[in-house]
């Protein structure tokens, strides 16, 4: 009777399908992989929160710019004179509209550009913010799936084998405390997703319904960009081009020119006339030790971009050092999880092929069925856990 009933567990367990191709759980109907998640990135409420600082400093930037401009300028003088004559005429009201416009050159209108001298530095700062909030909530996206991935896989494994209740009963006064655990590493594993799946909810800010998780391809996830290392900081670049276009300025920075023209009628009602004056005139202003401003501006934004320039070379080196690691894990963890997938798989072949040959009051191969499953059980832990290591190192972790 024993033997039957082992038998039947063991065809129920291989019915379920192979070993690493299981069935989703009741509460999980749809397939959600990594990549799609990942996508989410840019929707969370952190992204768009630097998105918009984007958005807001580059029209802060436009709006200054535009207040660089030409300037409009009008004005009207209205007054009544009566205390004395002009060219025989007694002036009783004038009327003095004054129209034209001014434009500052070079250097000039030197307050509003140096409001964008420092607004536009801090519009590249906040984009390459932006583009490492991105990396950053992708890697904690993938820790999260996985995390998630880990605890659903567990779970689906180990339930697998208490498919049928009175199998199970039977089962665990058979072998022992071991499907006891088992038991309560089913529990533990549905909590730890259900918790996961919370966390990974609480990244992309948005409630995900449960899912079948997917692992990806470990040689399709992030493959090494053979670009320049700019790319992963466009606004630093922009940044260092910035610095350089000042340079080019040279003296001009400190030279302030203002060009202003204008058009003044003159209307007298007390006497009927109207008389027009045309000005225009140019304006510049200098330091005397202009030589030296400049010397010092370039010696300021030399420090600057030198400063820039070690931080990409420093990251750089950092991304270098990265790929050699991730390419020495990356088969170290591949090894692994072969070695106990291959172990688990041996040891249900084995836990199949001794629960046939049981018979009734055979104490000994009792035994060796709950070693079997004990194995069974930690393989297939450590296969899960080389697996997240493996995918988890291809993002340099």
């Amino acid at each position: 009777m024993n033997q039957h009933i082992l038998r039947a567990l063991v065809f129920s367990i291989l019915g379920a399908g192979g070993l690493w191709l299981y069935a989703a759980s009741s509460y999980a109907e749809s397939i959600l992989s990594l990549r799609a998640v990942e996508a989410e990135a840019s929707k969370t409420p952190v992204a768009r929160e630097k998105y918009n600082d984007i958005l807001a400093s580059k029209d802060n930037i436009a709006m200054l710019r535009a207040e660089s401009s030409a300037i409009f300028q009008g004005r009207v003088t209205l007054g009544r004179y009566t205390h004395f004559n002009y060219d025989g005429i007694p002036r009783g009201y004038v009327a003095k509209p004054k129209i034209g416009f001014k434009y500052y050159l070079f250097g000039g209108n030197k307050y509003l550009r140096h409001i964008i001298d420092q607004a536009q530095p801090e519009y590249y700062k906040q984009i390459s913010a932006y583009d490492k909030t991105i990396r950053d909530t992708k890697l904690a996206i993938a820790k999260a799936y996985l995390s998630y991935w880990s605890s659903y896989t567990l779970e689906q494994q180990y339930a697998r084998l208490f498919k049928d209740d009175s199998y199970a009963r039977r089962m665990a006064r058979k072998l022992g405390g071991i499907f006891t655990r088992m038991r309560l590493s089913i529990y533990l594993q549905g909590m730890k997703s259900r918790i996961a799946l919370h966390n990974l909810s609480r990244i992309i800010g948005k409630q995900l319904p449960a899912f079948i998780p997917i692992v990806p391809l470990v040689d399709k996830l992030h493959k090494k960009d053979k670009t320049s290392f700019m790319r992963a900081h466009p606004g630093i670049a922009g940044l260092i081009r910035y610095y350089h276009d000042q340079k080019k300025l040279g003296l001009l920075r400190f030279v302030n020119i203002k060009f202003k023209a204008f058009v003044r009628p003159s209307y007298y009602p007390s006497a009927g006339r109207t008389k027009l004056a045309l000005i225009a005139g140019a304006y510049i202003n200098m330091p005397f030790d202009i030589f030296g401003a400049e010397r010092h501006a370039d010696a300021a934004l030399a420090a600057e971009r030198e400063n820039i320039i070690l931080k990409l070379q420093n990251d750089n080196l950092a991304s270098l050092q990265s790929a050699k690691i991730r390419q020495l894990r990356i088969p170290m963890y591949q090894k692994a999880r072969t070695y106990w997938r291959s172990k688990a798989k041996n040891s249900l072949r084995l836990f199949s092929h001794t629960a046939k040959t049981i018979k009734g009051g055979h104490h000994q191969k009792a035994r060796l069925l709950a070693r079997y499953l004990r194995i069974y059980r930690s393989a297939t832990m450590n296969w899960v856990k080389a697996t997240k290591r493996l995918v988890l190192a291809t993002y340099g972790q």
